[in-house]
């Protein structure tokens, strides 16, 4: 039933934008079809809608930090990291308050760790994590400060004490109570 009311939804949006010539019902048909691909799981399809909007309507965005997070995460999604950088980073700065903001963090982390970007990549994880302590997001960049760290201390060969309870959760076989790294510890 979900799927077939955003798919009716999509139908709807997509006559009325054929159908107006009145600048503002347009703008509602394209953000309504918008966030039903959305919905839809046609991201690729929404994209182009979407910079429809913030280049014809910018205000439409900037006055709506819940859309500002729906376009950061749609270009975050079709691989649009540079313009998501932007998108997320305005919306950090114009609603740092706003629910939305510490994922907004998390994502520009997200795009500086695949960019190699390690020091940046952390600085938006650790704003996320105490900015917005307690939220999802928060707990979300922990878990990416985490995997940082672990990959880094793998990185320079060191045997952590995080690497031997993560493999001991996993079930690792390997024994971790040789004589030499018991003596490490």
């Amino acid at each position: 039933e979900f799927r077939g009311r955003w798919a009716e939804a999509e139908r709807a949006f997509t006559v009325v934008r054929k159908r107006a010539t009145d600048d503002p019902l347009i703008m509602r048909a394209t953000l309504g079809l918008g966030t039903a691909l959305c919905a839809l799981q046609r991201k690729q399809e929404a994209q182009p809608l979407y910079d429809l909007l913030y280049r014809r309507w910018p205000d439409l965005l900037r006055r709506d930090p819940q859309l500002l997070q729906q376009y950061g995460e749609l270009l975050a999604d079709t691989e649009q990291m540079q313009r998501a950088r932007a998108i997320d980073t305005l919306l950090y700065n114009l609603y740092p308050s706003s629910p939305y903001a510490g994922a907004a963090l998390v994502r520009l982390g997200n795009s500086h760790q695949r960019l190699g970007l390690h020091k940046q990549a952390e600085m938006f994880y650790v704003a996320a994590q105490t900015q917005y302590a307690g939220s999802q997001e928060a707990g979300v960049a922990s878990m990416h400060l985490a995997r940082m760290d672990q990959e880094a201390a793998a990185s320079a060969g060191k045997f952590t004490l995080r690497k031997i309870v993560g493999d001991l959760m996993r079930g690792s076989r390997v024994s971790y109570l040789e004589s030499s790294r018991g003596e490490a510890f």
